[in-house]
């Protein structure tokens, strides 16, 4: 007998697969040669220490647990959220600051002389236009900018960068 099909018929018979007739020829067949009957047993043993190993454990009886007790020990901590969030406005807050005092200070001032400096007057409340970014108080400082820098006598002159930036009164060279 092959050795392939020796080893698939003592697995069938280690699984209890086989049928009778078929046992009773490999009963004698191992009788006759002892070594594959050592094979078999051994066989036979791996088999049942598998079954075992993959065998459904019983089932235990827990008494059912009981959370009444335990409720009040759960507690939510909001503030830990809210102290992240705090955090992160603080930080931008802060970067925010330092970004701009570094702008601000980074670029020096030009202080005209007196003669050249403008002054800007408060457009009235009548007119329902009133305070910093109204219409009638930007056009009023752009004139007189605007005319402090014609002047034809006037050393200083009107200078705009771009439109984004305030236009400064520089000294002519």
């Amino acid at each position: 007998m092959k050795t392939e099909n020796l080893e698939a018929l003592l697995l069938d018979r280690a699984l209890g697969e086989l049928r009778p007739e078929v046992a009773e020829l490999l009963d004698e067949h191992l009788a006759s040669r002892p070594e594959l009957a050592a094979q078999a047993a051994a066989l036979a043993d791996t088999v049942q220490t598998a079954r075992s190993a993959v065998a459904a454990p019983t089932p235990v009886n827990l008494p059912p647990l009981v959370v009444a007790p335990h409720r009040g020990e759960l507690r939510s901590w909001p503030w830990r959220a809210q102290s992240w969030e705090l955090t992160k406005l603080a930080a931008c807050v802060a970067l925010g600051l330092a970004v701009g005092w570094a702008v601000r200070s980074g670029r020096p001032a030009a202080q005209p002389a007196s003669s050249a400096v403008a002054t800007v007057a408060a457009p009235s409340s009548a007119s329902g236009t009133s305070g910093l970014w109204s219409k009638a108080a930007l056009l009023a400082e752009h004139r007189l900018r605007a005319e402090a820098a014609a002047r034809p006598g006037s050393r200083y002159e009107l200078r705009w960068e771009a439109p984004l930036k305030t236009p400064r009164v520089e000294e002519k060279l």
